[in-house]
């Protein structure tokens, strides 16, 4: 279930996967675009230009495995 994100107009959810859960922001309407954070931020990191480009695309910001609110692999798992 969606819920208010931390970046201003957005939701935000943890997504299941076979690995774990993954973190995402997303907002906007249109082509998607997927945006990913360096080390050692998170999906966070996007919340100045997220709306920008909100006003043209689908914007997902996600947390990568192991930061943020994302799920960490299990130790061995690539």
């Amino acid at each position: 279930m969606p819920a208010a994100s931390s970046i201003q107009g957005f939701t935000s959810a943890s997504i299941l996967t076979d690995r774990g859960t993954v973190f995402a922001h997303q907002g906007g309407g249109g082509p998607a675009v997927l945006l990913l954070h360096g080390f050692p931020q998170t999906g966070l990191m996007w919340r100045d230009v997220a709306p920008l480009l909100a006003t043209d695309f689908t914007v997902v910001a996600v947390d990568l495995p192991g930061y943020g609110a994302s799920a960490s692999p299990a130790d061995g798992v690539g």
